[in-house]
């Protein structure tokens, strides 16, 4: 995959745009798809070729045809699937639709499934687009699949978190392992959502760099050190410290100087070459037994 966008960010809005500039290009949306659907099949074969079942949560939209190609692609490889969809299939449209016409096995309504020893659950249920609160039925099977410690599939990004904020919208399914497209998306780093997608795989469908980097927004990016190591001084061979600039930190009193502390170590491991505590006499004895080189 493309370095550069391994480490882009892109909004489940931003991402729904790549998605509709692709097609605008030419690409096939339902290949995507299928591209997609395959590449959950493949982790699952690759991740839990011990489970007994796969059991495939589809929901009502784009999320949910992954699932059912994936459901497919197992079926076809000899894994034994059971399906279990939210909400109406005959209301499902575009690539959905498709991806449901193309499962060839039986499906029942969320609300039927329990839980099984041997069970791994692939979560195909809303992805990163969720912008509500799960349904009730929604989860009333997270807790159960919760209760029975299944391991859990993701795709996208666990049912239940926002893709935008990482806030969990009622509920959330606790992944272990997540399977998400071309990018990351904001709710698998931002708290309390980066908890839950377990180990994250990025995994290219084949929609171009360019198309995506030409609707990435360029505002998101994770904190790394990448994006700041430019500005750090350089500690050349002829350097010492009063060449790298004398940081000065002011001190509370007594029983409050862990602050000042902490902040001064930050300043050394930043590139200061002399750090100072300024502190008042009631603390000098408090600071002077913690710091080293400060």
């Amino acid at each position: 995959m493309d370095n550069q966008l391994a480490d882009l960010l892109l909004t489940p809005a931003e991402m729904t745009a790549v998605d509709a500039a692709a097609a605008a290009s030419g690409i096939d949306s339902f290949g995507l798809m299928l591209q997609a659907g395959a590449g959950v099949a493949a982790s699952f074969l690759r991740h839990y070729p011990s489970a007994r079942r796969a059991v495939v949560l589809c929901g009502p939209g784009n999320n949910g045809g992954d699932g059912y190609v994936a459901a497919q692609c197992l079926q076809d490889s000899g894994v034994e699937v059971a399906v279990f969809h939210l909400g109406d299939t005959a209301r499902l449209k575009g690539d959905a639709a498709r991806a449901f016409s193309g499962w060839l096995g039986r499906g029942a309504p969320i609300e039927e499934y329990r839980p099984a020893e041997g069970d791994v659950v692939i979560d195909a249920l809303f992805g990163a687009g969720l912008t509500r609160a799960v349904p009730k039925a929604v989860s009333a099977v997270i807790e159960r699949i919760e209760e029975a410690r299944l391991p859990v599939l993701a795709v996208d990004l666990p049912s239940g978190i926002d893709g935008r904020t990482g806030m969990v919208l009622g509920a959330a399914f606790t992944a272990e392992r997540t399977i998400t497209f071309m990018t990351r998306k904001p709710g698998h780093l931002l708290m309390p959502g980066r908890e839950l997608p377990g180990v994250l795989e990025v995994l290219d469908i084949g929609i171009p760099a360019r198309i995506v980097r030409g609707q990435a927004s360029g505002k998101l990016a994770e904190n790394r050190p990448e994006q700041w190591q430019r500005w750090l001084p350089s500690s050349g061979q002829e350097t010492h410290k009063y060449k790298r600039g004398h940081l000065v930190v002011f001190s509370g009193e007594k029983g409050k100087t862990g602050a000042a502390r902490m902040s001064a170590m930050s300043g050394l491991k930043a590139g200061a070459g002399l750090v100072t505590i300024a502190s008042p006499a009631d603390a000098m004895e408090e600071n002077a037994t913690h710091p080293t080189a400060v």
